[in-house]
């Protein structure tokens, strides 16, 4: 975050190298589809729904789920107040809004992490298991280049949301575990 704040010339560097890559991509029209499937209001309202039917059966997991992508989401939007960073500058596009970080990329592993974790409790069966965590990163990432690849993020707002979703599972999961070891 310091590195985008500060207007690093490394942070500027990785990001334009990330984006000559993801330029050569043809997805033009398959991006613009595929970035609308990884809105945040999409996935706040899947998550959610999850969270809910997640309550009916077990209240303990819901509280986990739900805090797991409130957090997230709910930090992004404090971080993207804060650092205020412009989005990329392209003649032909424009988007509202600031660009660090990136709110479909972080809504979007979050709620990759909601299904993952559901499907854990759930499903019993480990291939199913292992398919929905290879059709979810590969999603993440689709979402994650679309926005890159329609100018709406810089790579690195992109890296950034992915670094703290991770990091909010992992701190959500410490207090739900410092939780149940006081019960």
């Amino acid at each position: 975050m310091a590195g985008v704040v500060r207007h690093s010339p490394i942070i500027n560097q990785i990001d334009q190298a990330i984006i000559n890559g993801v330029q050569r991509l043809p997805f033009d029209n398959g991006f613009k589809v595929m970035t609308d499937f990884g809105s945040p209001e999409l996935n706040t309202l899947l998550a959610l729904g999850i969270s809910i039917y997640v309550a009916l059966k077990d209240k303990m997991l819901a509280i986990y789920l739900f805090s797991l992508y409130f957090v997230g989401a709910g930090l992004a939007y404090v971080m993207k107040a804060l650092v205020q960073r412009p989005r990329p500058v392209v003649a032909s596009v424009h988007f509202d809004g600031y660009s660090f970080p990136s709110g479909h990329a972080i809504t979007t592993i979050l709620l990759v992490m909601l299904v993952c974790i559901f499907a854990q409790q759930y499903l019993k069966a480990k291939t199913m298991q292992l398919l929905l965590i290879g059709f979810g990163s590969v999603w993440v990432f689709i979402i994650g280049a679309s926005r890159v690849y329609l100018h709406a993020h810089f790579p690195t707002d992109v890296l950034a949301s992915w670094c703290l979703a991770m990091a909010v599972w992992g701190g959500v999961t410490v207090l739900k575990q410092a939780y149940l070891n006081r019960t």
